[in-house]
């Protein structure tokens, strides 16, 4: 009897894309027959369910269209890392011997967010001027030469140190089209606790999930920072409540990415 449905929406109810436009508009079908009007028939007036209606049903980004599936995530896919290089690069193969990328991350300089998670309306943020702080990384895939669907959980695996002993890392999936328009896919943060000051450590950051067909001649940026405020709250670093914090310590931050340290993002590749 679980049912899901996921659409391109951000916490106002409108589209989070606007190349989604409002044929994925769920919220505003009123419609005996749609989605929503269906599951209230079926669970508040007590209306046989509908036979044929499938598990799960996406809205796939790009492809701008609703699609039943049977499971979730779906069983066809494709778990593909991309890891990050020097240079700024993501890609498929294994990273070379290079040394880690380190920024500062100073509580009192925060890297700019929405609201909420991922877009709201009238979100005014600038993605080419957070790339272009020293303290946001940012790994770019090469442009895709075919279309790619991207459907199902993503997750970021970073190996990186901290000269705090409590800090967070913030990562983010963002499309970028061929004229340079970004859009946020999905994000995620991961908070450490009770590190030993410099050691290196593998985090998982779950960055929720996505659907979406990539376009040919667009690609897809990795950007990695420790704040997006106020999307989450800031960490001062000391290892303290933050609900209690007066104080902040700066800290150095280093994201490593070589053969014994494969940072990469896995993502759920559904074959065409």
């Amino acid at each position: 009897g679980q049912r899901l449905l996921a659409g391109p929406w951000n916490h106002n109810g409108g589209s989070a894309r606007s190349d989604a436009g409002w044929n994925a508009g769920f919220f505003f079908d009123f419609s005996a027959e749609s989605t929503m009007m269906r599951f209230f028939a079926e669970h508040l007036k007590g209306e046989a369910p509908v036979a044929d209606a499938a598990p799960v049903k996406i809205y796939v980004m790009g492809a701008n269209e609703w699609r039943d599936e049977h499971e979730w995530p779906l069983a066809r896919t494709e778990w593909t890392a991309y890891h990050l290089h020097a240079g700024g690069r993501l890609a498929g193969e294994a990273p070379a011997e290079n040394p880690p990328e380190r920024y500062t991350y100073d509580p009192r300089d925060l890297v700019p967010g929405p609201l909420a998670i991922g877009p709201t309306l009238d979100d005014q943020i600038d993605f080419d001027a957070v790339a272009a702080r020293p303290d946001v990384l940012t790994y770019s895939t090469e442009p895709f030469a075919t279309e790619v669907e991207v459907t199902g959980p993503v997750r970021v695996e970073l190996w990186a140190a901290s000269s705090a002993v409590s800090t967070d890392f913030v990562a983010k999936l963002i499309e970028v089209f061929a004229d340079g328009t970004c859009v946020s896919l999905c994000q995620g943060v991961v908070r450490t606790h009770g590190a030993t000051a410099g050691a290196v450590y593998r985090h998982e950051i779950d960055l929720a999930a996505t659907s979406v067909v990539v376009k040919a001649g667009h690609h897809l940026r990795l950007q990695v920072a420790s704040s997006e405020y106020p999307t989450y709250e800031p960490n001062p670093n000391t290892g303290g409540r933050i609900t209690h914090s007066t104080e902040s310590v700066v800290a150095a931050q280093s994201v490593y990415h070589d053969p014994l340290h494969p940072s990469r993002v896995v993502l759920p590749i559904i074959p065409g």
